[in-house]
């Protein structure tokens, strides 16, 4: 937030207000200029801790390790334990009110884009 912050700060004129196309002109420079780091500690995960993000990517969720959510990403239970360990290590992913989520919203957008 804090990067999307200045982009558009840098964006907007002096003594004017920023408009909702500067908002998404700004969210798309970050993206831009992001997604190689963001790719880069994508490509840096073992095979385990992708196949967790591109779970949580697609489903948030309080119960890693229900097994209707298991089966829907072709998980294991082993795999989720060491995975969310790492992940969490990494600083990628936080739980959040029970839930496991993104420390960084971008990082999926940006993890993703030329994948």
């Amino acid at each position: 937030m804090q990067k999307l912050s200045y982009v558009l700060w840098n964006m907007t004129i002096p003594g004017k207000k920023a408009t909702k196309a500067m908002l998404e002109k700004s969210k798309n420079e970050l993206l831009r200029s992001e997604s190689p780091n963001f790719q880069g500690v994508f490509m840096e995960m073992n095979f385990g801790e992708k196949k967790l993000v591109r779970a949580l990517a697609a489903e948030p969720t309080k119960k890693p390790y229900a097994i209707d959510y298991i089966a829907r990403h072709t998980l294991s239970a082993g795999g989720i334990q060491k995975s969310l360990k790492s992940l969490i290590d990494k600083n990628v992913v936080e739980i959040v009110d029970g839930t496991y989520r993104f420390v960084d919203a971008v990082f999926v957008r940006g993890s993703f884009r030329a994948n």
